[in-house]
């Protein structure tokens, strides 16, 4: 499993492998009007298996997200 540098990007959220599927195009579109362009203030390591990570900058913006896709 891919892990990112805590000093970058310090808080994750983990989204579920259903939720993700189902809505991948519209979470990516929602990050890119909330927060701007990818690897700017977020990111994301896919995986494989049960779930997905989104990196983030800030908490404020790992929270907002994790109360809408979580």
């Amino acid at each position: 499993m891919r892990v990112l540098q805590k000093e970058l990007w310090p808080y994750k959220v983990e989204v579920n492998h259903k939720v993700f599927i189902n809505s991948v195009t519209e979470i990516e579109l929602w990050l890119g009007k909330q927060f701007g362009t990818f690897k700017d203030r977020w990111t994301v390591v896919y995986q494989t298996e049960h779930t997905t990570y989104f990196y983030f900058r800030e908490s404020k913006d790992a929270i907002i997200f994790s109360l809408r896709w979580t």
